[in-house]
């Protein structure tokens, strides 16, 4: 006598052939989060993401709070790992700069997890730890406090958040003609609306050649560096008058 397999719950939906697993979960609902703020990643939009029922989602992951943690480990899993190099500490800073504006660029909305989401802490993953160490490690190998290098990690991370979320995000989802309105302290149709009020200033900033978003990077890296240029200087001083 021949046993009949036990039907598996939710069937997948007509067209819907693509394997999953977790990691193809991880993958989509962080595209879904980073395109789209992680209010929009609801097990039904995941469902539709892989042409499946709701119910076939479980047969995968136990829950949303599941894919969640999904996420985050497959964020930390995702953004490189920067190579410190203490002896051309500038270079290095200036690279940790870009390669973190680079890897949040491409998943903005994914950014603001710690705002919207709780991630279980048993499913943190280690390098998430390890890469603040090593962080730490390498602002303290140049001569800074370890209290300022907890600081410079802080003011790090809001530089790159909120430039790839206020910043490339609205910009990398815009037209040229939208991107050059933006780009101005009040953009003109604004003004044009209030042709009769006294801004000569945000007015004459219109004409202003003020760079791309790449050019004002590249200012914040510097902007950055020279803070930490600075209490480098602060600790040692501190250091040889004792």
């Amino acid at each position: 006598m021949t046993e009949t397999a036990p039907k598996k719950r939710g069937r997948p939906r007509a067209g819907g052939s693509r394997t999953i697993n977790k990691q193809v979960i991880a993958t989509a609902a962080l595209r879904i989060a980073g395109a789209e703020g992680f209010p929009a990643l609801t097990m039904r939009r995941l469902a539709e993401e892989f042409g499946v029922t709701v119910r076939a989602l479980y047969n995968h992951v136990s829950d949303r709070q599941e894919v969640i943690d999904l996420v985050a480990a497959e964020m930390t899993n995702a953004i490189p790992a920067h190579d410190f190099d203490p002896q051309h500490w500038e270079d290095s800073f200036r690279q940790m700069y870009r390669e973190g504006r680079a890897f949040y660029r491409q998943h903005p909305r994914a950014a603001l997890i710690s705002l919207t989401e709780t991630v279980t802490l048993t499913t943190v993953p280690i390098s998430r730890i390890l890469s603040t160490e090593r962080m730490l490690a390498f602002l303290t190998g140049i001569g800074l406090r370890l209290e300022d290098a907890v600081a410079v990690r802080g003011l790090f991370l809001v530089d790159i958040f909120g430039y790839t979320l206020l910043i490339d995000d609205r910009n990398d989802r815009s037209d040229d003609a939208t991107r050059r309105e933006h780009s101005a302290p009040v953009p003109a149709p604004w003004l044009d609306v209030h042709r009769d009020l006294d801004v000569p200033l945000s007015r004459a900033a219109l004409d202003l050649e003020l760079g791309t978003n790449d050019d004002h990077f590249e200012v914040m890296i510097e902007r950055a560096l020279g803070h930490v240029r600075r209490l480098r200087q602060s600790g040692a001083a501190s250091s040889s008058s004792r």
